[in-house]
C-alpha cells in the first residue's frame, strides 16, 4: 500500500475521534518514505490558511485548526496531528516540507481572496477590477432561494482566465491558478439546482488530479468512506475514489474503515449533537478483542478472505446526520463487496466523539 501513487485513507463517519486520530497514525509511517503532498476533504482556500501555520507560521496549533472552513475538522485530534506535521517540517528546506492541500470546493471566502491575492500580485488592476465584481460572492451565496448573478459566474471565468494567462514560470501562478479554479468549481456548485453530489464528486477529482500532478512525492489523501471508496457505494454517484481508479489503477490504493459501536458528533454548523449507533457485520469477527484492527486485504485467505469477497453490510455516517438516518438501516448502512471498495480495512470496536475546539 505505501508504494501507492495516491493512498487515502476513509472514515466511515464524520466526528470520530479515531478516524481523525489515524491521519497521525498513518502520516507517521507514511512521510518518513518520502510522502510531501496530503490531500484532504477540506476546501482549498481554508486549508491552505492551515497549511502556513505548518510551514513555521504564528499561532497555536488550536488556533491553526480553528481555520479549517468545516467545523467537523475544528478538534483537538486535529491539532495534534497539525502539531506533528509542523514538528516534521522543522529544519527541512522549503522542497521537503510536507505541504497540506484542499481538494474540496463547497466554501467561497478563503479560496477568493487567495485566487485574487495571487492575481494581484502579477496583475494588480485585473484583480482589482475582478475583486470588485466579486464583492457579493461569499458563503451565503447560492444558499437558500438565492439565486448565483450572471456577472459573478462570468467575473469567476474572467478571473480563472486571467490566471490561466500568468507565466508559467512564477512561484506564485500555480497556486493562484489553483485557487481560481477552485473558485469556478465553487460557484458551479452553488449556482445548480440539481445533481449537487455528482457535480462536488467531478470537482473534487479535478481538484484532486491537479494536486497529484503537481506533487513530485506521492500523495496521502484523507475524506470519508463514501468519497474515497474504489467503488460506489449507493450514496455518490462516480465519487471520486472510482474515478481515481480509473486514472490511476492500482497506483490508487485506499484503507476504508468501520465500527462496531460508535458515538459520533454531527450537525450543522455550531450546532452539533451526539449520535450513537451498533451494527452487525460479519467482518466484526475477523477484529474479536480487539481495540483497533487492521487487515490488509492482500494477505487475507480462508474464511476471511470470503468474508470481504462478499456483500456484507458496513456502517457509514456523514454530517447533518439525521433522526430518520438513525432509525432506519438504509440511512447509516451501505451494502457492498468490502473488496472492490478498499484495499484494506481499520475496524474500530468502540469509536468516540471528536473534542471540538
Amino acid at each position: 500500500l505505501l508504494d501507492a501513487r495516491v493512498l487515502a485513507l476513509g472514515e466511515a463517519t464524520h466526528g470520530n475521534a479515531e478516524y481523525q486520530d489515524l491521519r497521525l497514525e498513518l502520516s507517521r509511517k507514511v512521510l518518513p518514505n518520502g510522502t510531501r503532498t496530503i490531500v484532504l476533504e477540506e476546501d482549498y482556500g481554508t486549508t491552505s490558511l492551515v497549511n502556513d501555520w505548518i510551514q513555521g507560521g504564528e499561532g497555536t496549533a488550536e488556533e491553526a485548526a480553528l481555520r479549517f472552513g468545516f467545523r467537523i475538522n475544528q478538534t483537538a485530534e486535529n491539532a495534534r496531528w497539525l502539531t506533528w506535521l509542523r514538528e516534521f517540517n522543522e529544519g527541512r528546506p522549503a522542497d521537503d516540507k510536507v505541504q497540506l492541500v484542499g481538494m474540496d470546493v463547497q466554501r467561497t471566502e478563503a479560496t477568493k481572496e487567495l485566487a485574487l491575492n495571487g492575481l494581484a500580485g502579477q496583475d494588480p488592476a485585473t484583480a482589482q477590477r475582478l475583486r470588485e465584481a466579486l464583492a457579493e460572492l461569499d458563503e451565503d451565496s447560492g444558499s437558500g432561494s438565492d439565486v448565483v448573478p450572471d456577472s459573478i459566474v462570468s467575473a469567476t471565468t474572467e478571473l480563472l482566465d486571467a490566471a490561466l494567462a500568468l507565466p508559467d514560470d512564477h512561484p506564485d501562478t500555480w497556486a493562484t491558478r489553483t485557487a481560481a479554479q477552485s473558485l469556478a468549481h465553487n460557484v458551479e456548485l452553488i449556482s445548480t439546482e440539481y445533481d449537487y453530489g455528482a457535480i462536488r464528486e467531478a470537482a473534487m477529482f479535478d481538484m484532486l488530479v491537479r494536486l497529484v500532478e503537481h506533487s513530485p512525492t506521492p500523495v496521502l489523501l484523507f475524506g470519508h468512506n463514501a468519497h474515497v471508496a474504489k467503488a460506489d457505494q449507493g450514496m455518490l454517484e462516480s465519487p471520486v475514489g472510482s474515478r481515481a481508479v480509473e486514472k490511476w489503477g492500482d497506483d490508487y490504493r485506499v484503507i476504508g474503515t468501520d465500527f462496531v459501536r460508535t458515538e459520533f458528533l454531527s450537525g450543522d454548523g455550531d450546532s452539533r449533537q451526539t449520535w450513537t449507533l451498533q451494527i452487525r457485520s460479519p467482518l466484526q469477527g475477523m477484529f474479536a478483542g480487539t481495540r483497533v484492527g487492521y487487515l490488509d486485504f492482500a494477505d487475507t485467505t480462508g474464511h476471511n478472505r470470503e468474508l470481504i469477497d462478499r456483500e456484507v453490510t458496513m456502517g457509514s455516517a456523514g454530517e447533518r446526520f439525521t433522526r430518520f438516518q438513525q432509525l432506519l438501516p438504509f440511512g447509516h448502512l451501505v451494502p457492498g463487496v468490502p473488496s472492490t471498495w478498499y484495499d484494506a480495512l481499520i475496524v474500530v470496536a468502540d469509536a468516540t466523539p471528536t473534542t471540538m475546539l
